[in-house]
């Protein structure tokens, strides 16, 4: 705001301003009380999971940028420091060749990529499928008028996981009929987590195998929630012809214990994303 000999007041918009400044108003602090209270300003609006594989984690932090002048504001840079206590985790920064439009605000993306491999390094305690807390500082650095060069700082706290898939077997082996033409039993399958959140087994299809013969096709029909170290299971109807198999699955399913294989496909869902991971398991279950 500023005095006019009328003694009336009025905003000074960033044009104005921009013109004063040709004219060679004297005086930093002259310019900046023509400001008045018009500062760039920023806000994290959103952090987002965006990827999870086995390997690593990535994580985007949307902040909102506020241009009160009425000339485009320039938009440096965008900085993070990811760290977890007093131990940094990642350090990145992005330049920018972009600029707020005037008297609006525009959105921008600070992605984030944890390697799970780094991280269980760095955080020699953590362990998979365990979770850590986290704090991101992220700086937005503006080029404004007659205050020049700025950063803004935000900050978040959240927490991070090693999510891991479950390990899944075949429990046991239940017959319910054994002869010369039908072979009928069930494979009790069980998943366990070793995660130390919540989980969902969302999907799970593989090949249940006997002596490189698939005999049945295990999927589950509906979500299986897991709790933090928590068990689910379900059955497997398994069905065999032995004159056309081979009467060596009659000895087989005679005997104490089956060796089996399993070969698929899960997916679960974490409080990071979506993990997909392939089944490839061989064991021996007891036969009852």
């Amino acid at each position: 705001m500023i005095d006019h000999a009328s003694d009336m007041t009025a905003p000074v918009s960033g044009r104005a301003i921009l013109v004063l400044m040709a004219l060679g108003l004297p005086g930093c602090a002259s310019l900046q009380a023509l400001m008045g209270n018009q500062r760039p300003s920023a806000k994290l609006e959103d952090v987002r999971f965006t990827g999870l594989s086995l390997s690593g984690l990535e994580i985007s932090f949307d902040a909102r940028v506020d241009n009160p002048y009425d000339v485009d504001l320039p938009l440096v840079a965008l900085d993070l420091v990811l760290s977890n206590g007093d131990t940094p985790l990642l350090q990145s920064r992005l330049d920018q060749g972009a600029s707020i439009p005037a008297a609006d605000s525009k959105r921008f993306t600070v992605p984030a990529r944890l390697e799970f491999a780094g991280l269980l390094k760095t955080l020699q305690d953590l362990k998979p499928g365990g979770i850590i807390p986290y704090r991101a500082d992220i700086g937005v650095s503006l080029d404004a008028p007659v205050l020049g060069r700025i950063r803004i700082p935000l900050q978040h706290r959240g927490e991070i996981g090693v999510p891991v898939p479950p390990k899944v077997s075949v429990k046991d082996v239940q017959l319910a009929r054994i002869g010369l033409t039908e072979i009928r039993a069930e494979a009790v399958i069980e998943a366990e987590s070793s995660n130390g959140f919540p989980i969902e087994l969302s999907t799970f299809d593989a090949a249940f195998n006997v002596r490189n013969r698939a005999l049945a096709r295990s999927r589950i029909t509906s979500p299986l929630a897991l709790s933090p170290g928590g068990k689910a299971s379900w059955t497997v109807p398994i069905s065999i012809n032995p004159i056309e198999a081979g009467q060596v699955f009659v000895t087989l399913f005679r005997a104490d214990e089956l060796a089996y294989g399993l070969d698929g496909q899960l997916s679960v869902g974490t409080p990071f994303g979506r993990l997909s991971a392939p089944v490839a398991i061989d064991g021996r279950a007891p036969l009852r």
